[in-house]
């Protein structure tokens, strides 16, 4: 009998999943045959990181366009301190990175999904018209990172490939008429357009004027890399006339484009030690400028920063502020990720996993101290960095990096919906569930009690354990907690009372481990480019029973009996077998690269890939497994759930 397997998807990024299961401990099901209805077909997401926002006023009020992972959503903000969601699109293939406004429509910037046309004549049900997809050619596949509008005349930033010239005369059959192509060093990270020039932040390159009167043939004019003794590099444009501000680095230049040929600062850069320009927005005589700041003891935030911009030349910060910024977030940034819109006395900044932030901008006139000229008004957002997903009854856990962990619930409707969370104080990677208690790998161990969570506010954990190194997995077999720690091996945790946990010590013959997984006596811990079978029964404790070498790093465990499934990213899927003392490698399959989590059930292993896709392999030959299907998604998957003929994966985006 063939049975069809579809897919609930949840991002973050920040980034949230939920539906079916994690089954780490599956037993085998009796075997069903590969077949079309195999392939997984996406059914509903929830959640995603924030990376873009635009504006508009309707009827002295306003509506923000922003990304929510891979839709794009409609919000309400006359009451920037209630802001109203009032629509959303069906989710697309990538994550949304860029948004543009022009007339009834929203042009979109969607990653790998390349350009997507919105009609938003009703808000309420915003609708793709037309879409330019980024085709992968022999050197890789175009990545739309960013836009802007100018006419009828899209101009997409596609990173290392450059900027493409998409007409969008015809939003039902957008077409790309014209490409231009990065130098050796360059890289198109974003884009501004007007008056037959678009601008290029061009990484390395600097900045980039481009002639685009004919657009079928966009041409290198000018371009300025160095100024002062400074080299100029540029992650952020916005134009005005002829002037051009740059942002990336440290530095913030306004750049005179009056001769586009001879592209040349208007004065010295505006310069703010540790930090990393990522988005700019005007607004009359305001620049605003959002960096990534280097803070002390290794943290990052998020710093708006307010610019007089009516002397191009003497650019003068008159107020700023900050956000705590994840660490998830840092490392997820370093091409622009930050959107940035001002408009109504506001800045709504989208600040990834943090969400859509709504920013009071004060009088001209107010005190320039740090926080005089800006203030934190409200926030609000979709924000998940969803790491991992763990089933608990019909609901689903899902550990969501440095914030907490949420709980979503799947209904017979087959549609996701958030129903509460646990505050945690670590990074939450992983989680396992006994009973009604949570035990949550998030650097150290907490443990919540799940079944009593609060939907009405956040739920604080029960104990945290906390250790040297850095919990990233954690199972549970009766009053013990085996928790993987990435540099102090497996430490086993009492939980028998669980406001009081109690370490008892360390795994023998481990000193490092990535995952764990249990079933009924058996731990299998996956430990550099190996995996380790412990026995859980005996009186004198955990016991080594036999280990076995795999191709490269393994990620991630999970065990069903006598058999052991291990992935990771060089090693591929590897399917092994405890015969007696010994633990044999039977077949291995190769799932590309970046291979980060595995369920298992019955002859069917789900491989979720950072590269931004699920392998299903069927292994009822263990000796032989064979793909089945590869099923890509928006953003990075990181966990992956089965639960019946549901599939819940874990995309970071």
């Amino acid at each position: 009998m063939k049975t069809s397997l579809s897919l609930a998807l949840a991002l973050l990024a920040v980034l949230v999943c939920l539906g079916p299961a994690h089954d780490r401990t599956a037993r085998p099901a009796p075997p069903r045959a590969a077949g079309p209805s195999d392939t997984p077909a996406v059914v509903d997401h929830i959640g995603g990181a924030v990376h873009a926002v635009a504006l508009r006023e309707v009827g002295g009020c306003a509506l923000a366009f922003a990304g929510g992972g891979p839709r794009l959503v409609v919000w309400d903000v006359c009451d920037a301190g209630r802001p109203r969601e009032v629509g959303r699109s069906a989710p697309l293939p990538d994550v949304v990175l860029g948004v543009a406004l022009s007339g009834p429509h929203a042009l979109v910037a969607a990653g790998r999904a390349g350009l997507r046309v919105f009609d938003i004549a009703d808000p309420v049900r915003p609708t793709e018209v037309g879409a330019v997809d980024a085709p992968p050619d022999a050197d890789g596949e175009d990545e739309a990172i960013g836009l802007a509008v100018d006419g009828h005349h899209v101009f997409v930033a596609l990173g290392a490939r450059g900027v493409a010239v998409v007409d969008v005369s015809d939003p039902a059959r957008p077409r790309e008429t014209g490409r231009w192509h990065v130098p050796f060093r360059g890289t198109a990270f974003a884009v501004a357009a007007g008056a037959g020039r678009a601008f290029v932040a061009d990484g390395d390159a600097g900045l980039v004027v481009l002639d685009v009167s004919d657009p079928a043939h966009p041409r290198e004019v000018g371009a300025l890399g160095a100024a002062g003794g400074q080299h100029l590099f540029a992650t952020a444009v916005a134009a005005a006339g002829t002037t051009v501000y740059v942002a990336g680095g440290p530095h913030l230049w306004a750049v005179d484009v009056a001769d586009p040929a001879s592209p040349r600062p208007a004065g010295p850069p505006l310069t703010d030690a540790l930090t990393d320009g990522k988005a700019l927005a005007l607004a009359g005589d305001d620049l605003f400028v959002v960096r990534v700041a280097s803070l002390r003891s290794a943290a990052y935030a998020l710093r708006l920063a307010r610019v007089d911009a009516r002397a191009p030349g003497d650019l003068r910060q008159t107020g700023a502020t900050e956000l705590a910024m994840p660490l998830d977030d840092v490392f997820a940034l370093n091409a622009p990720r930050i959107g940035l819109a001002a408009g109504g006395g506001f800045v709504w900044l989208a600040a990834a996993s943090l969400g859509l932030e709504a920013i009071t901008v004060d009088a001209a006139g107010a005190p320039p101290n740090p926080l005089g000229a800006l203030r934190l008004h409200a926030a609000f957002g979709p924000a998940t960095h969803a790491a991992a997903v763990t089933r608990h009854g019909d609901a689903f856990l899902v550990p969501n990096g440095a914030r907490d962990v949420q709980r979503f619930a799947a209904g017979p409707d087959d549609r996701l919906r958030y129903d509460a969370r646990v505050l945690i104080a670590g990074f939450a990677v992983d989680a396992a569930v006994d009973g009604e208690l949570a035990y949550i790998a998030d650097g150290g161990l907490s443990i919540a009690r799940v079944g009593s969570f609060d939907a009405s506010r956040a739920n604080m954990p029960l104990a945290h354990v906390a250790f040297d190194g850095g919990a990233v997995d954690v199972a549970v077999r009766g009053h013990r907690a085996y928790v993987a720690d990435i540099g102090a091996g497996v430490h086993v945790v009492d939980v028998a009372a669980s406001q009081h946990p109690a370490v008892m010590g360390r795994l023998p013959g481990i000193d490092r481990a990535a995952a764990v997984a249990v079933d009924g006596d058996r731990l299998a811990v996956a430990s550099g480019a190996a995996v380790a079978v412990y026995d859980l029964a005996g009186t004198g404790g955990p016991a080594l029973v036999s280990t076995a070498a795999t191709a490269g790093l393994v990620e991630d465990v999970a065990i069903a009996g006598a058999d052991v499934l291990a992935v990771g990213d060089g090693a591929g899927l590897t399917l092994l077998r405890l015969a007696g003392d010994r633990l044999d490698v039977l077949g291995t399959l190769d799932t590309g690269p970046g291979a980060r989590r595995v369920a298992v059930a019955g002859d069917r292993a789900y491989v979720a890939s950072t590269v931004g896709v699920v392998v299903v392999a069927d292994i009822a030959d263990r000796s032989a497994p064979r793909l089945v299907a590869t099923l890509p998604l928006p953003g990075e998957a990181s966990g992956v759930a089965v639960a019946g003929d549901r599939l819940v994966v874990a995309a970071r985006g």
